[in-house]
């Protein structure tokens, strides 16, 4: 029993992890890309660049954490049907319930590490980028206030 609970563990460990970075380094070039604009226009430096993308992966690891869990137990499960080897685990006597206890506690386990990841790392390093980006932009000299033109009449 304590091998098939380690393989259920650390196949939907193993997927859901690679996943998650996968899918946060897509986010980090998303927001890059959805800021270029602002850091071209404001001269940022590419190292302020730099460290303005990475304060973002804990916000993008949060935000894809969940899906990218979902999908590891989605084919975790799927593959064990594909490769009949949930025949071979249910003519061994395990239940099928014995299969999916240790995925309910993993993801709970998972739950508890997304709250304290959030409080602890994620809200934090998110105020510092905003407070980072705010001097980013308003920090630097205005020039663009030739737009600020208000023409009126006289007469």
């Amino acid at each position: 029993m304590r091998i098939c609970t380690r393989y259920t563990v650390t196949s939907v460990l193993k997927t859901g992890i690679a996943v998650t970075l996968l899918s946060a380094f897509m986010m980090l070039g998303v927001d890059l890309f959805r800021n270029l604009d602002t850091y071209v226009t404001y001269n940022v430096t590419a190292w302020r660049v730099f460290i303005l993308t990475i304060m973002y992966s804990p916000q993008a690891i949060l935000f894809t954490i969940g899906p990218s869990f979902l999908f590891a137990v989605t084919y975790f499960l799927s593959m064990l049907h594909a490769n009949n080897e949930i025949i071979a685990i249910l003519n061994s006597s395990i239940k099928y319930t014995d299969i999916i206890k240790p995925i309910i506690i993993t993801g709970a386990a998972i739950s508890v590490f997304f709250f304290v990841f959030s409080e602890t790392v994620s809200i934090p390093m998110t105020s510092n980028k905003q407070a980072m980006y705010e001097a980013v932009t308003t920090g630097k000299d205005q020039k663009e206030n030739s737009y600020n033109v208000s023409i009126s009449d006289m007469t």
